[in-house]
């Protein structure tokens, strides 16, 4: 087997190919070292992202050397609670931020407090066009 090999492989969500994503990338490799299209040793994943060092080891085990994360962007508890219907003073009531963290695949991560999670009635057409305005998809 080619240790040199570059796997190259589309990564998609609903809005088109994404970045990165790295539990995409885990099950690919792992199904293909299942299947025995690739044995355990080192690849190169080429990604949107950029080229991604991927190793399997012997068991089967795979593991992706990531970039650090990267803080992209920030949102106020205003421009968020709209989108999944819960008021922005509770949002801020959690004295966290919400931030967009990026390893290849960036994500907001808003913290709701505790008790309040399954009162969320997120918009799906707001969501989606703020993903589409902000390039970001959404953690809670």
């Amino acid at each position: 087997m080619n240790r040199n090999l570059i796997v190259m492989c589309g990564l998609l969500d609903a809005y088109g190919e994404v970045d990165f994503c790295g539990h995409a990338t885990l099950v690919t490799f792992s199904t293909l070292f299942q299947q025995g299209f690739l044995s355990a040793g080192s690849y190169v994943q080429r990604t949107k992202a950029g080229m991604r060092p991927v190793t399997i080891e012997p068991s089967g085990s795979v593991v992706i050397q990531h970039q650090l994360p990267q803080k992209i962007n920030h949102f106020s508890y205003h421009e968020i609670s709209s989108l999944i219907g819960i008021s922005s003073h509770i949002l801020e009531s959690t004295k966290l931020p919400i931030e967009v963290i990026s390893m290849g695949l960036p994500d907001a991560g808003i913290p709701a407090p505790n008790g309040y999670l399954n009162t969320l009635t997120p918009s799906d057409e707001q969501i989606a066009a703020f993903r589409l305005e902000n390039t970001q998809s959404i953690q809670i």
